[in-house]
């Protein structure tokens, strides 16, 4: 993974792992007054990275997502949507195919 002063790496595990990671999230240094933070509690899952941060007392979310040929991480997002609260950005490669 590439590391550059100005912006903060965000990924889901090491790359060690047997779930290697296919996203990573870079978010820019000068908006550290925001406190982003991996949030693993309301998604743990190797394709999902969910970021949270605050703005005064609230609590907004950036989703990044990659969604495999079986749409995996899509079925991840649909069962656990009751636990998400307020999203300000989805993003990512979900592979989603019409049949036509």
């Amino acid at each position: 993974m590439s590391n550059h002063p100005d912006w903060s790496l965000f990924i889901q595990n090491d790359l060690s792992s047997d779930n290697f990671p296919r996203i990573v999230t870079y978010i820019n240094k000068c908006l550290v007054k925001l406190r982003f933070s991996l949030r693993l509690n309301i998604i743990n899952y190797c394709d999902i990275n969910v970021i949270a941060f605050y703005n005064h007392q609230d609590t907004n979310l950036i989703i990044n997502v990659y969604s495999d040929s079986n749409q995996s991480a899509l079925h991840i997002l649909r069962d656990n949507i009751k636990d998400l609260g307020t999203i300000i950005v989805m993003i990512g490669d979900f592979n989603i195919r019409d049949s036509d």
